[in-house]
């Protein structure tokens, strides 16, 4: 563009090596305006309609890159078929130039007068032709003296017969200059007349560039596009220095880049708070954090990316103010202290509501008492205007009331004391210690100084700074607690969920066996249906009787399903607390008994010749009934329920356990084992925890049976022998998994 404001100017014009520059810009728009009929831009096209509407948007016509390749080549020098005229000219001066030389070449061949020149050659001088003659024999050539050498050897004579050529050769280069400008004027002129579409041209793919700078910036750096909030937090997750970064990526050319050795910090702010006071040790990088935000912030607000993680997010702040650095000047008599003070007035003037003020360390300079009291005076009133403040600071007086003010908010760098090296990273909520000591002893200062400041590091200033390491160790043994405090969450969160899907998988292999029964009986009843219309139709009505009730009984089978699956799969309209006398019905069985103990949460129910402890959520009353449950009713080998529900899933600490027992004594083997088998998976599904089977000692070949077939059961965790006192060897106790 300054090229073409150059012809604002009336008879300007370019030249052709400005021209040449022209006509690369030229160019390269033509090549934009082309790119979105490319195979490549195809595929791309229809997730970037921006971008496709600044390409489509490009104007400029391309006759006028035509029209300078047609007069200018490659190498800057106007063509001759620039202009008929220019043609025509040059074409003379060729042939004029040509006819000289032939005159010149004959004067030199001519054997009467080699001996005067210096040599056989001519040369040009002022744009015409010359021979080289001596000094002795200058008078002997006729001839126009167009001067001698330095030495005075030799005289630069112009042949009479080349006079006229060379006039004419003279007036030909000033025909061809004249003829130049006109043509430079006329390609300018016509530059110059679309130099608005051309400059808005400029202007759009100005716009792509920097889109695409952004992106390969936003790239090359890892950075992200941070959400900007009206009002909210401050939150710069793994926020790196712009500078340092690029620092880290110099040299790196198109190559990916390199990891970058710059130390990710996290800057944040609540909304609710005004002023983040960040201390802590001399070259922790409290200014470096400072200025990250600084430039970030100015960043997010010019549609930058910033180096920083994803989740980022900044208020939209209407202006910046900062005091960093040391601003004493002799010029203009002005101390650290009274530089700081002439800016942190000028703030004060400016700063308001959604503004960011930054302040490097604050009250510096003078007397700490002084220092700290007046600069806290300044942070309270920008607080009272509404803005967010960030400032770095030494002063006790600062960290101490970021520790009781709502408004603010402490944080400190981190430092490494064994090693004496900063993390450079950030702790918010305790102020940080500045460390002067050891940082000045790492610095060459003798320890025997270091020492003795130790010992007069005395009083309030000593205790403070005591207190503030004593309750650095105390925040961090409480942060190991709360983390060990995490894990066994983690720990109880996983075993509940461990409870849930063991649960769901009882109720899954429930719902399996119920649907089984349900089949079943629905076959039998099929069946019977079957046999009693045959027997109608052969025997007559009397003869159906028999098959009528297995039709019935089937039918009582599959109630009884039904019911059982509605017990298992309801859930219950309110808790139920069960008392000692209560009728109730154990959940996922027809097993009806009577409560005779309460225990805590659980209750035990004698049902027939049995005795089972669950849990309150596994038992259901019986309405409208009293009294104690038939003794009959239960039988060995009834599917009466062996176990207890699992504990409820709103108290993960508490099981149900439920240890039944199954009389098997005087069954042969083959009687026996089908009975244990359907005792252990009833009690497993029910989620008890155990079942005692009652085998006798006798010859021991029932009791080796049982254990024999507990040894290949899935669901059996392990098993041993009753109690000496109860039963012994004739009892074998099954732990279920």
């Amino acid at each position: 563009s300054p090229l073409l404001k150059k012809l604002e100017k009336e008879g300007a014009y370019l030249i052709p090596e400005e021209l040449l520059k022209v006509r690369e810009t030229l160019a390269a728009l033509a090549a934009l305006a082309g790119f979105t009929s490319s195979r490549e831009y195809a595929a791309e096209e229809a997730r970037l309609p921006i971008t496709t509407a600044r390409l489509n948007s490009i104007e400029t016509p391309p006759g006028l890159k035509k029209d300078i390749d047609r007069i200018i080549d490659p190498g800057g020098e106007l063509r001759d078929e620039a202009s008929p005229r220019l043609s025509e000219i040059r074409r003379g001066l060729r042939n004029s130039k040509q006819n000289c030389r032939k005159i010149v070449d004959g004067l030199l061949r001519d054997k009467e007068l080699s001996g005067l020149f210096m040599e056989d050659y001519f040369t040009v001088r002022e744009d015409r032709f010359v021979v080289c003659v001596k000094s002795s024999y200058y008078t002997q050539v006729p001839g126009i003296v167009h001067g001698r050498s330095a030495s005075g050897e030799t005289y630069f004579i112009e042949p009479l017969g080349t006079v006229e050529i060379n006039n004419r050769v003279s007036i030909l280069k000033r025909d061809e200059r004249a003829e130049v400008v006109s043509i430079l004027q006329e390609i300018s002129g016509q530059l110059f007349a679309q130099r608005a579409g051309i400059f808005r041209d400029i202007e759009r793919a100005a716009a792509l560039d920097l889109a695409q700078a952004k992106a390969r910036f936003k790239e090359k750096t890892g950075g992200t596009v941070p959400e900007l909030n009206d009002g909210g937090p401050i939150r710069l997750i793994g926020a790196r220095h712009p500078i340092l970064v690029l620092r880290g990526l110099s040299g790196a050319g198109d190559s990916p880049p390199v990891a970058s050795p710059v130390v990710p910090v996290d800057i944040t702010l609540d909304e609710k708070k005004r002023v983040l006071v960040i201390s802590g040790a001399n070259t922790g990088g409290k200014t470096v954090a400072l200025k990250t935000l600084g430039l970030l912030v100015l960043m997010a607000e010019s549609a930058l990316p910033v180096p920083a993680c994803e989740g980022s997010e900044l208020p939209f702040f209407r202006g910046l103010y900062a005091d960093i650095g040391d601003r004493q000047s002799i010029d203009e008599e002005l101390s650290t202290f009274s530089a700081h003070l002439k800016r942190s007035a000028e703030i004060l003037r400016k700063a308001g509501a959604d503004t960011l003020v930054l302040l490097d360390e604050i009250g510096v300079g003078t007397d700490p008492a002084e220092g700290g009291a007046l600069s806290l005076s300044i942070l309270e009133s920008l607080a009272e205007k509404g803005a967010t403040v960030v400032v770095t600071t030494h002063l006790n007086l600062l960290k101490a009331h970021s520790a009781v003010d709502d408004c603010f908010e402490n944080a400190s760098v981190l430092f490494d004391e064994t090693t004496s090296s900063p993390l450079y990273k950030l702790r918010y909520g305790m102020p940080g210690a500045s460390l002067a000591l050891a940082v000045a002893e790492e610095y060459g200062i003798p320890r025997d100084i270091v020492e003795r400041a130790r010992k007069s590091l005395k009083g309030g200033e000593g205790a403070f700074v005591e207190s503030l390491s004593k309750i650095d160790e105390e925040k961090k043994r409480l942060e190991a607690l709360t983390l060990e405090l995490q894990k066994k969450d983690e720990l109880k969160d996983r075993a509940l969920k461990r409870l849930r899907d063991d649960r769901s998988a009882l109720h899954k292999k429930a719902r399996l066996k119920i649907e089984a029964i349900v089949e079943r009986a629905g076959e039998e009843i099929k069946a019977h249906a079957e046999l009693v219309k045959r027997e109608r139709e052969e025997a007559g009505r009397a003869a159906a009787t028999h098959s009528r009730s297995g039709v019935k009984a089937a039918m009582r089978g599959l109630q009884q399903a039904g019911e059982r699956a509605a017990d298992l799969f309801k859930e219950p309209a309110e808790a139920y607390e069960p008392a000692v006398g209560d009728l109730v019905v154990i959940a996922g069985s027809n097993a009806r008994g009577e409560v005779v103990a309460i225990d805590g949460k659980r209750a035990e129910v004698l049902a027939g010749n049995f005795k089972v402890w669950a849990g309150f959520d596994g038992l259901r009353r019986v309405e409208g009934k009293e009294g104690r449950a038939s003794r009959g009713r239960a039988r060995p080998g009834s599917r009466a329920v062996y176990a207890a529900k699992a504990a409820r899933a709103s108290d993960p600490e508490y099981r149900a356990e439920a240890l039944l027992a199954i009389n098997i004594v005087g069954l042969r083997v083959d009687e026996a084992l089908p009975k244990v088998e359907r005792a252990l998976d009833d009690a497993h599904m029910a989620g008890g925890t155990g079942l005692e089977i009652i085998h006798g000692s006798g010859t021991g070949a029932l009791r080796s049976a049982v254990r024999k077939y507990l040894d290949g059961s899935v669901i059996v965790s392990g098993y041993k022998g009753g109690d000496p006192l109860a039963g012994g060897e004739g009892v074998t106790i099954v732990e279920l998994k």
